[in-house]
């Protein structure tokens, strides 16, 4: 079985990582949500794949005998019917992770790549560069960048600079580590505890409101 990690994390969630092995008709007859039959006919391929996988991760780590249902909001957030739980969901080749929790919570999983340095520029603030570059620099990117795509998911709304309007804290790179996040934009505040767990070549970022 493809479970490759499943943990109680934070104060209030619970994550869980799939390996893709199986082919869709898998995660369709064992995903008990409710699928959105009109978003999952618009997908195709690996794409297709991703998505079915990521539901049914996520739904091992809900109740099956409650009657849930998981749709986009007008934002495009991805959310529970009804809402008794926050979620987030992600994927990165064949990988897929969720996170739920009664706190406002994001997730993000990513293979290691050596060009997320050329875009490195469109992310890393000020505050950031005065402790991204050491021999720990690629990770350190990597952390900074899933970190802000959580902040980015729980926020759930458009127009977010991530230079502007997200921060880290300064940190110490390690496989297995804790660091702070800030999300602040006019009245909109956040500030997430995040844990990271290395995979193999996949880092693994989730965090929780505070």
């Amino acid at each position: 079985m493809p479970l490759i990690f499943r943990e109680k994390v934070l104060r209030h969630a619970e994550v869980a990582v799939w390996k893709i092995t199986e082919q869709e008709d898998f995660f369709i007859q064992n995903t008990h949500l409710k699928l959105d039959q009109k978003e999952l006919d618009a997908l195709k391929g690996a794409r297709r794949l991703e998505w079915l996988a990521s539901r049914y991760v996520l739904s091992l780590l809900l109740d099956p005998s409650k009657k849930l249902k998981l749709q986009k909001d007008s934002f495009g957030k991805p959310q529970l019917r009804p809402k008794l739980f926050e979620i987030s969901i992600s994927h990165s080749n064949a990988l897929v992770a969720a996170i739920v929790s009664k706190q406002a919570v994001g997730i993000d999983i990513q293979r290691r790549v050596s060009k997320i340095g050329r875009i490195a520029s469109k992310f890393i603030n000020s505050t950031e560069e005065v402790f991204v570059s050491n021999r720990f620099h690629l990770s350190n990117l990597h952390l900074i960048w899933g970190a802000k795509e959580c902040l980015f998911k729980a926020y759930g709304r458009k127009e977010v600079d991530f230079k502007k309007h997200l921060t880290v804290e300064p940190f110490l790179y390690r496989k297995d580590m804790k660091f702070v996040g800030l999300f602040r934009k006019k009245s909109s505040a956040l500030t997430f505890n995040f844990e990271h767990k290395r995979l193999n070549q996949f880092y693994l970022v989730y965090g929780e409101k505070e």
